[in-house]
């Protein structure tokens, strides 16, 4: 498969056959500048920081919990962080798949604050295996944004 061919299949025509970026038409996105390309990954790393920073650290007071209480404040503080993560992605190009990631995250350790003082145990499994999975989806899209 020839290097034309590979660009086109991804929704990148080539206007000419120079082989300068400045000859590339873009289907299905909208071109930036390089500047702020490099400003939006530099913001775009900075988010993954504290969102990773702040979800270690609730994450550990998770499992040391010993009191429903507890487990629904950690819980809590871990849906905030993802919240406000996807929020700082609000106005990134590209990032679409993770921001709606990071918001069902969020949604899923809500869930999993909801059922910590639940009488239900099974409730509480399940809300676990809802966040393993979003987080799973998580990590799928940050590592398909790069």
């Amino acid at each position: 498969m020839t290097a034309h061919r590979k660009l086109r299949d991804r929704g990148i025509v080539e206007a000419r056959e120079r082989g300068t970026a400045s000859t590339l038409t873009l289907r299905h996105a909208r071109a930036l500048p390089l500047a702020v390309a490099a400003t939006e990954s530099e913001r775009f790393r900075a988010v993954l920081v504290t969102l990773s920073s702040e979800r270690d650290d609730a994450r550990a007071r998770l499992g040391r919990a010993s009191t429903p209480a507890a487990q629904r404040r950690a819980a809590q503080d871990l849906a905030a962080s993802h919240e406000r993560a996807a929020a700082a992605l609000d106005d990134l190009s590209g990032v679409e798949s993770v921001e709606t990631a990071m918001r069902a995250t969020a949604d899923a350790y809500a869930t999993l604050a909801a059922s910590a003082e639940g009488e239900w145990a099974a409730g509480w499994n399940q809300a676990g295996e809802n966040v393993r999975r979003s987080e799973a989806a998580l990590v799928g899209a940050i590592a398909a944004a790069g």
